[in-house]
C-alpha cells in the first residue's frame, strides 16, 4: 500500500522527479541608535532596529523585524534584550517532495501493539510561511573584585504559530484515536482485521511550536606562576543549557496548510528516544593551562538524565522509561615550537572519551528495520579513541 499512488517509484526506491523554481525578492534596513550615555545609572544605552520584507513567489509577501536594547548600567553590569518576528518559507522538498517507506507505529486500538506499516510522506504546495516571535532577556556580569571573571545568563522563548512540519505517523494515529476525524482520513486499515497498513504523513502549518530555556556561561582567565618557564595562564569556561520546553501543537490542518484547531501541545523536552534528541540539561566545561609552548586542555561534557518517550508510563507501557545521565572527558595536549624564520611546528595529541564510558541504553523502536540500542546523536557510542598529529605553518 505504501507504493500505491506514488508516481516516483523505480525498483522500490522513491526518488522524486521534482522540476520547478521559485524566486524571492527582499528589501531590508537596520540601524544602531545610541540613546543615552554617561548618565546616572546609564553608562550607555543603545537601541537596535531592523526590518525586512520578503516576497516569495510561492506564498506571497511577509514582514520580519527586530528590536533590541543594550543597557550598560555600570562597568561591571550590562543588561540586554530583544524582540523579533522571524519568518521562513517552505523549501521545494516541503512543497513538492513525495516518498514512500516503512515505519513502526504503536496502535492504541490494539492495546498499544507495535506494527510495521507503510508511510507515504508528501509535500504541500499550499503551506504558508512560518511566523515566529522570539524574545530574549539576559545579563552580563564582570565583577571588578574578581579580575578575569565573566558571567552571562540569558532566557529565550521562541513561539512559532505556523510551523511547517510533519506531525509523524504516530501522532496521526494517536490523534485519530483521540477523536479527530481529519487525522483518521490519513490512515488506512485492513478491511478484515482492522490492523494498520498505511499512513499518509504530509507537511502542514502546525498550530503551535514553542521552544524556551536558559543559557548560562562562565569564563575565568588568570595569569599564574605555578611551574615557571614561559608565560603561564590558566582559564576555565563553562557553558550550560536548560531546555524548559520544546513543544509541538497537534493540528488537524486544512488543504491550504493552515491550522483549523488542535488537540493541545506535547512537550518533548527531556525525550532522547524514539526519534528525539532533546535532553533538558547539557553542559560543557573546559579547563586550559598553557606554559610557553605547552598547552593542555581537559574538557568535560555532561548530558542530564532523560526519558525514552514522553508517552510511556514506567511500569505500564515500559518497565523503565528513564535514560541515565552521561559524562565524557576529552584531553588535548600540544607543543608548539617557533621556527627560525617565519612559521611554527605543532605536535599534538587528543584523547576522546578518555575513561571509555559507555552510552546509556536508550532503545528506539521507530526504525523500520528494527530497534536501535543507543541514540548516537546525543551520546558517544565509539568509546575511547586517540588522535596524534603534526601541524606545520610556513
Amino acid at each position: 500500500p505504501g507504493r500505491v499512488g506514488n508516481p516516483f517509484v523505480f525498483e522500490f526506491s522513491s526518488f522524486p522527479n521534482i522540476g520547478g523554481s521559485y524566486s524571492v525578492k527582499e528589501a531590508f534596513a537596520e540601524s544602531l541608535l545610541p540613546l543615552v550615555a554617561n548618565a546616572p545609572g546609564i553608562e550607555q544605552l543603545n537601541l537596535s532596529l531592523a526590518a525586512r520584507f520578503a516576497d516569495y513567489s510561492g506564498s506571497g509577501g511577509v514582514w520580519a523585524w527586530k528590536g533590541g536594547l543594550d543597557w550598560q548600567i555600570v562597568d561591571s553590569l550590562r543588561l540586554r534584550g530583544t524582540v523579533s518576528r522571524d519568518t521562513r518559507a517552505a523549501n521545494l522538498a516541503e512543497r513538492f517532495d513525495s516518498q514512500g517507506g516503512g515505519v513502526v507505529v504503536r496502535d492504541p486500538v490494539f492495546n498499544n501493539t507495535n506494527y510495521e506499516l507503510s508511510q507515504f510522506s508528501n509535500g504541500n504546495p499550499n503551506v504558508d510561511p512560518e511566523r515566529a516571535t522570539t524574545v530574549t532577556i539576559g545579563a552580563v556580569f564582570q565583577p571588578s573584585f574578581v579580575p578575569g571573571l565573566q558571567l552571562a545568563l540569558d532566557w529565550y522563548s521562541i513561539e512559532n504559530k505556523d510551523a511547517i512540519d510533519q506531525l509523524g505517523s504516530q501522532a496521526i494515529v494517536d490523534n485519530c484515536f483521540a477523536g479527530s476525524t481529519a487525522f483518521c482520513s490519513l490512515i488506512t486499515r485492513d478491511a478484515t482485521t482492522n490492523e494498520l497498513v498505511f499512513v499518509q504523513n504530509t507537511y502542514l502549518n502546525v498550530e503551535k511550536e514553542k521552544v524556551s530555556g536558559i543559557d548560562a556561561e562562565a569564563a575565568y582567565v588568570r595569569d599564574v606562576s605555578w611551574f615557571g618557564g614561559g608565560p603561564e595562564q590558566f582559564s576555565l569556561r563553562l557553558i550550560a543549557s536548560y531546555l524548559e520546553e520544546n513543544s509541538i501543537g497537534q493540528n488537524t490542518g486544512n488543504a491550504a496548510g493552515s491550522g483549523t484547531g488542535g488537540l493541545g501541545s506535547i512537550n518533548y523536552a527531556g525525550q532522547v528516544g524514539n526519534g528525539f534528541s532533546l535532553p533538558r540539561f547539557q553542559s560543557i566545561g573546559r579547563l586550559t593551562y598553557s606554559n610557553g609552548p605547552v598547552r593542555a586542555i581537559v574538557e568535560e561534557r555532561f548530558i542530564g538524565r532523560g526519558k525514552i518517550d514522553h508517552a510511556y508510563r514506567s511500569g505500564v507501557d515500559i518497565d523503565d522509561n528513564t535514560v541515565a545521565s552521561a559524562a565524557y572527558t576529552d584531553i588535548d595536549l600540544s607543543y608548539t615550537r617557533d621556527l627560525q624564520q617565519t612559521g611554527a611546528l605543532t605536535v599534538y595529541g587528543h584523547i576522546s572519551n578518555a575513561f571509555d564510558r559507555a552510552p546509556p541504553v536508550n532503545p528506539s523502536f521507530s526504525d523500520f528495520s528494527g530497534a536501535t540500542q543507543y541514540n548516537q546523536t546525543v551520546y558517544d557510542i565509539l568509546g575511547r579513541r586517540f588522535t596524534l598529529g603534526v601541524r606545520m605553518r610556513f
